[in-house]
């Protein structure tokens, strides 16, 4: 499946619109404990272990992951 990538505004309309959208963290954990900006609902996920959570992710819904 190609990524696609989405712009911060098209992201707050999809949400705004009520689209079940799933909001992944993946910043490293330094940069994930050392920041002051997070998204609310944003789930938190170790970049270096995609393997141990991605099958946990639901397939019926729009995945987002940001890591700036």
């Amino acid at each position: 499946m190609p990524v696609l990538k989405i712009t911060k505004e098209e992201l707050k309309k999809r949400m705004d619109n009520g689209e079940p959208i799933v909001l992944l963290d993946v910043r490293s954990h330094d940069s994930y404990n050392g920041s002051k900006i997070k998204i609310k609902g944003a789930s938190r996920k170790d970049p270096l272990a995609v393997d141990s959570w991605q099958g946990d992710l639901p397939r019926d819904k729009t995945i987002v992951a940001y890591c700036t």
